[in-house]
């Protein structure tokens, strides 16, 4: 196979996967881009070693996943990429775990029984982000099914944890009122507090023998936890219904009060509640008036209140009085196609509300018909034989009206335009001065007219920085008046940047000037280009590949630890970053050599900690000389 084809192969597995059994004899390299590209293929292609195991985790650490015993090399790799792909690894000695919270902090807390010192690593490392961040981070992590793999690892694995670490924990999360005692119940407690799993369930599930506390707590969360606690207490099942009303179906034998609460939280939870009071038929019309369908002779006062919480609500009601009736449309005039014999103070109410009532209108009189298109433009089409100011009042409410009204006048046409320049695609023959009223209220109805002036583009140019986008035939003019135009959109919003055809350089500098970010959406940027990304926000970095020794040096004069965006940051710069701040070496994704190390904890002898398997030069330079050659000494350290 020559490297040509090869080549092409490889392309065409990492689109699709199941190519590869089509192919005979296909080459390692073709082998390690199928498997990448999905893992769970691995054990139907013939003679995978463990080069092309390797090989493939180092494209996608997901790999992992699809291997029964992964070799050592293979685990360390998996975690540099993907700290969490130690939850799949069995017995993972401590540099694998090292490396695992090293690349995610909260990997730890997949790690059954880590080591103190991984704890401490750990702790070291989630010390990257300020206190908002990580408290941010413990927030997203406990909400929704997604995670609910890492939510069972942490709390199954919560009395494990070092008492340091559950510390830590609650401190982040700002809980300030616990003891060494309670460690343990205070984290579990915050795990139900940061959020429930979607669905039918919610963290307590989790939870061996949780506290009256947690309990509670829980259904506070997420209603559905109910049914994850043995011998609820009422206190515990009122609180329940209230955040989710419909649990009240799991309860045997609700209280009054429980049924209260239910369908003050959603009314429609009526339909659950055997032989509910007066006062619990009302206050669930009042929360959720459709709620009245399931309510057997209901009072004047609950039909009243059911069509002022939802004007629908009167076709479940049989025989409504005059004044439910106008309650009804006051609340929605659509709500007339369900009245019998409306008056004409219903109707005109109804048409005020909402126009698209006219439709359910027999022999509507003039005035309800004028109200009607003055609220809604486009009811216009069910009117017959509108009058003029009729149709006058319709085209300006709304401009697309204009297509509904026969033979329109002049003014109609122009009154249509000035509210929708789109509504020209529905005028015959349009005067040049209808063109321009158009164009001036949306320049893009430019695009409905055939050969359009240099006036007209000139006009659609200077309101709108992307005409240059959309109008054919341009002069040079133009385009530099459409460019002046693009280029201070660009200085307001860097961003627009991306709905420019064509941007010039100018304008692309420009952009990173404003934001540096949008280096992202900047295909084949200048060197010039990504040093201004960087000098306006270092986290730009990320999205340059291969930057020079010189933008990568400006970003971590910047932000030092901005390092761990930078695969393989020159010993100079692993230098820089550690003298403006040591702890950046928590941040690096390489080996870091000994004039590093030794730079690092000269200046901050605690990140000896941090660093795995340091040597004896190293420890001396903190604990002093020839200590470390004590082996029990630094197998403490």
């Amino acid at each position: 196979m020559s490297k040509s084809q090869e080549k092409t192969l490889i392309k065409a597995v990492g689109e699709n996967p199941s190519i590869i059994f089509t192919i005979k004899e296909p080459t390692d390299a073709i082998k390690v881009t199928a498997i990448a590209s999905n893992p769970g293929i691995i054990d139907e292609i013939d003679n995978v070693t463990d080069d092309i195991k390797l090989k493939a985790i180092c494209k996608n650490s997901d790999v992992i996943f699809a291997i029964e015993k992964p070799s050592f090399d293979m685990q360390l790799e998996a975690v540099k990429k993907d700290g969490f792909a130690i939850r799949v690894i069995d017995f993972p000695n401590e540099e694998v775990q090292y490396n695992a919270v090293k690349n995610e902090p909260f990997s730890v807390f997949s790690i059954k029984n880590p080591s103190k010192n991984i704890y401490d690593n750990a702790i070291n490392f989630m010390e990257r982000y300020s206190k908002k961040e990580l408290k941010d981070k413990f927030e997203s992590v406990f909400t929704g099914t997604t995670n609910s793999v890492f939510i069972e690892d942490f709390i199954g694995n919560i009395e494990s944890f070092s008492d340091k670490m559950k510390k830590f924990i609650l401190d982040v999360n700002g809980v300030s009122n616990y003891n060494d005692k309670n460690l343990d119940d205070n984290v579990k407690l915050l795990t139900i507090k940061l959020g429930a799993l979607q669905g039918y369930g919610t963290n307590i599930q989790y939870i061996k023998n949780p506290t009256h506390e947690m309990k509670l707590e829980a259904v506070k969360v997420n209603g559905n936890a109910l049914i994850n606690i043995d011998n609820p207490t009422d206190e515990m099942k009122l609180e329940a219904v209230k955040n989710k009303a419909d649990i009240i179906t799991v309860i045997k034998e609700p209280t009054d009060e429980m049924k209260l609460a239910a369908v003050k939280s959603n009314g429609l939870a009526i339909m659950y509640i055997k032989n509910p009071t007066d006062e619990i038929k009302l206050e669930a019309v009042k929360n959720d008036g459709n709620a009245i369908k399931y309510i057997k002779n209901p009072s004047e006062e609950m039909k009243l209140e059911a069509v002022k919480n939802d004007g629908f609500a009167i076709q479940y009601i049989k025989n409504p009085s005059e004044e439910m009736k106008l309650e009804a449309v006051k609340n929605n005039g659509r709500v007339i196609e369900y009245i019998k014999e409306p008056t004409d103070e219903i109707k005109l109410t109804a048409v005020k509300n909402n126009g698209y009532a006219i439709k359910f209108i027999k022999d509507p009189t003039n005035e309800m018909k004028l109200e009607a298109v003055k609220n809604d433009g486009l009811s216009i089409k069910f009117i017959k034989e509108p009058s003029d100011e009729m149709k006058l009042e319709a085209v300006k409410n709304d401009g697309s009206s204009i297509q509904y009204i026969k033979n329109p006048s002049e003014e109609m046409k122009l009154e249509a335009l000035k509210r929708d320049g789109f509504a020209l695609r529905f005028i015959q023959n349009p005067t040049d001065e209808m063109k321009m009223a158009a164009i001036k209220n949306n320049g893009r109805a430019i695009t409905l007219i055939q050969e359009p002036t240099d006036e007209m583009k000139f006009e659609v140019i200077k309101n709108d920085p992307f005409a240059l986008n959309y109008i054919k035939n341009i002069t040079n003019e133009m385009r530099l008046e459409g460019m002046k135009n693009e280029l201070e959109m660009i200085k307001n919003n860097a961003q627009t940047i991306t709905l420019i055809q064509n941007p010039t350089d100018e304008m692309k500098l420009e952009a990173v000037k404003t934001d540096g970010l949008v280096i992202r959406f900047i295909e084949e940027p200048t060197e010039e280009m990504k040093l201004e990304a960087v000098k306006n926000n270092s986290l730009a970095i990320q999205f340059i590949k291969e930057p020079s020794d010189n933008i990568q040096l400006t970003a971590i004069e910047k932000e030092p630890k901005i390092i761990q965006y930078i695969d393989k940051p020159s010993e100079k710069v692993q230098l820089v970053a550690v003298e403006k701040d040591p702890r950046a070496i928590n941040y690096m994704k390489v080996i870091l050599t000994e004039e590093v190390q030794s730079r690092a904890v000269k200046q901050d002898p605690s990140l000896l900690r941090t660093l795995y398997n340091p040597s004896c030069k190293i420890v001396d330079l903190v604990i002093g000389k020839d200590v470390c050659n004590n082996n029990t000494v630094k197998n403490k350290i």
